[in-house]
């Protein structure tokens, strides 16, 4: 591996190509040069309100910036002060924000102009504006004392406290991950990346590095662009991405566009979850699944993706990249046979150096690497694996624990439990992970009330109401809720709105240690003509409900024309499918943007009608999904 850091090898970049644009963004362009300079001045800021960093002491500098050009500057000026970064997605909210500085505990935050009044900071912590940073003393070659074994960022992941848990990774370890992303997709300078991730999510860390590191050009996305597969599909061919990642969920619906809207990428990336779609023969890119948990420096395993003529079988996540060890061990940490799952154990080049500021949970999940050397560690997964005796292929088995992946997220259900606990009128919640019946995960959760909610009378139906109600509007990002009941106390399950509420057999008590995992109990249908009076729906109308009907599962009579998208339990991947849904059946392209601005089946046959659109034949309406599968 090169014996340099991360801003070191891009300060060279910026030497050999001052003029050459590094991040677009809409009519902005920020070149190589302008990035080198204007990092160079944000980093003299920095150092001289931080000093140089204490060694083994690792105090990350937290961002409060969304995807951007000021975001590059921002990571760039922290690594050339010498500290690391931690980036802060402000989209996800202030609960998780405050989470994450205190973690951090620094004394700084970086932002642009007032975006970070919303956190309501102590007085101790300076805000920085990237844009209008001030003056400081610059930097000279002297004062760059940071090496490859320095910390270069922190990244949160879901806490199973409650409490976002931030792996700290070195700079060795993002540079051999450049290097061997260079080497794969034989990235150039004329190579232009698409940044379309959340800089919470270390998909972000492959859309940034390994581009700025090659000289290549970083083109920011829109955000209605990064939630529509058919726009996106057309901004990539608008801006000439030649490479792109996403999320699994997104990325199939992207392959699964006809072939004539398939963008000419060269390379996709895809990673998060479990493919289950391969790409169309004639596909213009190579699709490469990716594998790898965020300690172990953003993938430790890659397969490409035979096309859909050829593949057969599940898609592996294939075999480990440059200088990366893996090892499938049983409970009692001896190997398992080829053909047997293992508990996946991740060594070499990538492994983080811990969480920060945890030193026992860093303890029981970094655990010594016998074939590594003094001082070596590998990291326990808790994911099942299983090496294909045949190809040596690694397959994706499940997990050890309840961890689960929410349309590209790791999420600790522990961690939504804190979350429920925490809210008025909730004496205990248990929140476990489902799977409906397309494999794709969500949260139930499971609520037992301060107070008593049984009885059959009007007062007792209120008061359970006004609970849905409150709780809903309240409760933790994923979880869907309806009612049951709890051994002797009411109790509530988060698992849809409070528009689609209905009573449900007891459930375990949720503090018993030994409870089985709750099944979800199936919603009835609404019975058609709850809106009585209105007038006979159009053809359009009819066939519009037939498809919602069959992406939610559902009798089509029970969709109402002016439901809500969301009340139904609708997200981005959901409104993906079902515009596609629209497009194969009715020939019209309905935004994603669109759907959720006006979210019913009313404004969408009136869009589908306007655009000229002709209802198809109706298919037969897809039976309503029973219980999902476990995951």
């Amino acid at each position: 591996m090169p014996d340099t850091t991360v801003h070191a090898w891009v300060a060279r970049q910026a030497a050999r190509h001052p003029g050459r644009p590094a991040v677009v963004d809409g009519e902005t362009v920020l070149t190589y040069g302008e990035l080198e300079r204007r990092a160079a001045r944000l980093a003299a800021v920095v150092r001289h309100r931080l000093g140089p960093p204490e060694p083994g002491v690792h105090r990350p500098v937290p961002l409060w910036l969304d995807r951007s050009p000021e975001l590059a500057v921002a990571m760039l000026a922290v690594l050339k002060a010498g500290h690391g970064y931690a980036p802060i997605d402000p989209g996800l909210g202030l609960a998780r924000a405050h989470a994450v500085l205190a973690d951090c505990a620094s004394p700084l935050l970086l932002t642009t102009g007032d975006a970070a009044a919303a956190l309501d900071l102590p007085a101790e912590v300076t805000v920085l504006d990237v844009n209008d940073p001030g003056s400081a003393p610059a930097l000279t070659a002297a004062d760059d004392t940071a090496t490859p074994s320095a910390l270069c960022y922190v990244l949160h992941t879901s806490g199973t406290t409650g409490r976002p848990k931030g792996v700290a990774v070195p700079h060795r370890n993002l540079v051999a991950f450049c290097q061997w992303h260079h080497r794969h997709f034989a990235t150039t300078t004329e190579d232009r990346t698409a940044l379309l991730s959340s800089v919470a999510f270390d998909g972000s860390l492959m859309e940034i590095w390994p581009t700025l590191t090659a000289g290549a050009t970083l083109v920011v996305a829109a955000d209605e662009t990064r939630k529509d597969p058919l726009a996106l599909a057309r901004w990539y061919t608008v801006h000439g991405i030649t490479f792109s990642f996403l999320t699994t969920a997104f990325g199939e619906a992207l392959i699964g566009l006809d072939q004539r809207r398939q963008p000419p990428l060269r390379h996709l990336a895809v990673g998060g979850d479990v493919l289950r779609v391969r790409p169309h023969a004639s596909a213009p890119y190579r699709v490469t699944n990716v594998y790898g948990p965020t300690e172990a420096t953003v993938l430790c395993t890659v397969a490409t993706v035979a096309p859909e003529d050829t593949g057969t079988g599940p898609i592996p996540i294939g075999l480990p990249v440059d200088n990366v060890r893996v090892r499938l061990l049983d409970a009692d940490g001896r190997p398992v046979p080829d053909g047997t799952p293992g508990d996946l154990h991740v060594a070499g080049a990538g492994v983080a150096l811990g969480y920060l500021h945890r030193p026992e949970e860093t303890a029981a999940r970094f655990l010594p690497d016998p074939e590594g050397g003094p001082g070596a560690l590998m990291y326990r997964t808790g994911d099942l694996v299983r090496r294909d005796p045949a190809t040596g292929l690694l397959e994706f088995c499940g997990r050890t624990d309840d961890q689960v992946k929410i349309r590209g997220f790791r999420v600790e259900p522990g961690e939504a439990t804190a979350q429920l606990r925490r809210l008025w009128g909730v004496r205990d919640a248990a929140v476990v992970a489902r799977r409906d019946a397309r494999g794709d995960a969500f949260l139930a959760g499971y609520l037992v009330p301060a107070e008593p909610l049984d009885g059959e009378d009007a007062t007792a139906a209120a008061q359970r109401t006004a609970f849905a109600v409150l709780t809903a509007g309240r409760s933790a990002a994923g979880c869907r809720t309806t009612w049951c009941r709890a051994p002797g106390r009411s109790c509530r399950s988060c698992r849809s709105p409070p528009s689609a509420n209905w009573t449900a057999p007891p459930c375990p008590n949720p503090t018993s240690p030994s409870r089985p995992r709750p099944s979800r109990p199936r919603p009835p249908r609404r019975r058609p003509g709850a809106r009585s009076g209105r007038p006979r729906p159009s053809r359009t109308l009819e066939r519009v409900r037939e498809l919602w009907a069959a992406e939610f599962g559902l009798d089509p009579q029970a969709v109402d024309p002016h439901t809500s998208f969301f009340a139904l339990g609708g997200h981005s991947i959901t409104a993906i499918r079902l515009v596609n849904r629209v497009q194969e059946a009715l020939g019209v392209d309905v935004p994603v943007t669109r759907l959720f601005q006006q979210p019913t089946p009313a404004a969408m046959a009136d869009f589908v009608d306007a655009a000229g659109g002709a209802p198809a034949p109706s298919a037969p309406p897809a039976a309503a999904p029973d219980r999902p599968r476990s995951p």
